[in-house]
């Protein structure tokens, strides 16, 4: 081998020295890039179980709000019926004295000899 030669070697030799040295240095940001992609997806994975969780909780609060509503709608209905029981009564006790008026009358007319 002439210098010549020898001189292209060394220059290949140290051009490959740096091409390594390139590739070694996009090895080590695509590491910290995969790094950074590993820790991103642990992030979403968390977040998806925690809206899970809070989906479950949400559904936990409507039904516990149906509940409620419920509740609140019978204590409201509560005086209305009690209201609706008392109209009955009265209505009976004035139906119940209509009848016996009209009777006592009735019996009056047809025997007038025993109410006298």
């Amino acid at each position: 081998m002439n210098n010549e030669e020898i001189v292209k070697a060394v220059e290949k030799v140290n051009q490959h020295e740096r091409e390594i040295s390139e590739i070694k240095s996009d090895v080590k940001e695509l590491k910290k890039k995969n790094d950074l992609l590993l820790e991103l997806s642990h992030s979403v994975k968390m977040l998806v179980e925690n809206l899970t969780n809070i989906k479950e909780d949400v559904s936990e609060i409507k039904d516990g709000q149906n509940k409620l509503k419920d509740e609140i709608k019978e204590v409201k209905e509560r005086p209305l019926k009690e209201k609706a029981k008392i109209y009955d009564k009265v209505v009976a006790a004035l139906f119940g004295a209509i009848v016996t008026g009209v009777i006592a009358f009735i019996l009056s007319q047809a025997f007038p000899k025993i109410f006298n």
